[in-house]
């Protein structure tokens, strides 16, 4: 008697668990079928984002997405050659797989990191699991020493990132193919939602396939005070910031210039901390830090008055060369300021130790610009703007382009023998736009 009690149990227990595994599949397709949409994962790998988690000129890191329960993911890898046989001669590396519930349903996110690399050298390489590849793409690594370079810098994409974005993103590709890498400033989306990171996607096409890119989080990839699910499925960053915070701030030296991310949503002791030892230990020639939020006052979102007061004295102690912002939804370039705390401003010479301050945006979301005489150079209010930063030497280029890749704002900045700077303007003769 006890044991057909036992066996009907048993029998009770297998039975909820088939009904539920039934259930939940019947679950997904239905998410991944009639909700899933133009941006729902797929058998074939998409969503394929170049970064670096380690040194530059030996590494490339790879992410990727596909459909939930396809097989382990991997990436093929060999050196650019004239023939078709690429997979002949690539080596393979398994890559971390990660689950994300979203809109769509469930998708799998991978990545894998490529090491051992020659520096100065192109490679093909395609993701997949063995049934099914992506193209074979391209990237070059970098070099280990002082060397001239460029780089594509956007300010908030957020509204129009498939309809008005996409045009700003493939013309600065366009024209400028070589680039290093893009580096972004935050609210990359408008919310972090499956269809706004589809959006972001689908504008991009193959670019970041090709391409490395770079970000900080702006407020709008937060949601209730930490950073969205979807962050650490799609980037693949250098973690070597603070505790807690190893991928949102962090920083790499890529051929003399050091570049700093920091995450302006958060400041605290940790991450102040890691900023000034970061800056302390720089051996770089050039210093590029970007974050999200402003520190001057320059639209209608306010005035910053605690970033300011907490990052600018340690900024200004390592003579910080450019400081690249967004949130604000204009353009701003700063003069060649020095604001030492507790003093009056001032605005530093043309041969002085200041820094450059720019605040841009490239898509659709506009604020006007509230223009401070003292403090800008160059302002722009209902205008997509890329900007294309060039190092060569003791040499820094900068040029601001319109969506059509009209000039808009230009300068160079030159370190000089006895350790001050010099910024030379090179507006060019159009009107500006306020």
């Amino acid at each position: 008697m006890q044991l057909n009690k036992k066996n009907k149990s048993i029998k009770k227990k297998v039975s909820y668990v088939l009904f539920t595994l039934i259930f939940g599949v019947i679950v997904l397709f239905i998410l991944n079928n009639k909700y899933g949409g133009p941006y729902k994962a797929g058998a074939y790998p998409d969503r394929i984002l170049l970064s670096w988690i380690e040194e530059p000129s030996k590494s490339m890191s790879v992410t990727w997405r596909c459909q939930i329960g396809s097989p382990d993911g991997k990436v093929q890898y060999t050196h650019l050659s004239q023939g078709p046989d690429l997979e002949k001669y690539a080596q393979e590396t398994m890559a971390n797989q990660q689950t994300l519930i979203t809109g769509f349903g469930i998708e799998n996110y991978y990545a894998a990191n490529m090491t051992g690399l020659q520096q100065e050298t192109t490679y093909a390489y395609r993701v997949g699991n063995g049934n099914f590849w992506s193209e074979w793409n391209y990237f070059k690594t970098a070099s280990p020493k002082n060397k001239p370079f460029s780089f594509i810098f956007m300010g908030d994409v957020q509204y129009g990132i498939r309809s008005s974005w996409s045009r700003v993103v493939r013309k600065a590709y366009s024209e400028n193919p070589n680039a290093a890498f893009i580096l972004y400033v935050g609210d990359i989306v408008r919310r972090s939602k499956a269809k706004y990171w589809g959006e972001w996607f689908d504008a991009l096409g193959f670019i970041h396939k090709m391409m490395p890119c770079f970000a900080t989080p702006g407020n709008h990839e937060y949601r209730k005070g930490k950073i969205c699910k979807h962050w650490r499925k799609i980037f693949d960053f250098p973690k070597n910031g603070p505790q807690g915070y190893e991928d949102l701030a962090y920083y790499f030296d890529y051929q003399g210039a050091r570049f700093i991310f920091l995450d302006s949503n958060v400041i605290n002791d940790s991450q102040t901390s890691w900023l000034e030892q970061v800056l302390k230990t720089n051996d770089q020639q050039w210093t590029i830090v970007a974050f999200h939020h402003p520190l001057y006052f320059v639209s209608k979102s306010g005035d910053p008055h605690q970033k300011r007061n907490i990052w600018l004295p340690i900024f200004e102690k390592y003579n910080v060369d450019l400081i690249l912002l967004g949130h604000d939804h204009t353009y701003i370039r700063s003069k060649l300021i020095r604001t030492m705390i507790g003093q009056p401003r001032s605005i530093a010479t043309n041969e002085n130790s200041g820094i450059v301050y720019i605040v841009s945006v490239a898509g659709a979301k506009m604020y006007p610009p509230i223009v401070n005489s003292e403090l800008m150079e160059r302002v722009a209010g209902n205008t997509q703007l890329y900007q294309v930063i060039s190092i060569n030497g003791n040499r820094l280029n900068y040029e601001a382009k319109t969506a059509d890749g009209a000039l808009y704002d230009a300068f160079t900045l030159d370190k000089l023998a006895n350790g001050n700077k010099k910024l030379t303007n090179k507006i060019p003769a159009i009107t500006e736009r306020k």
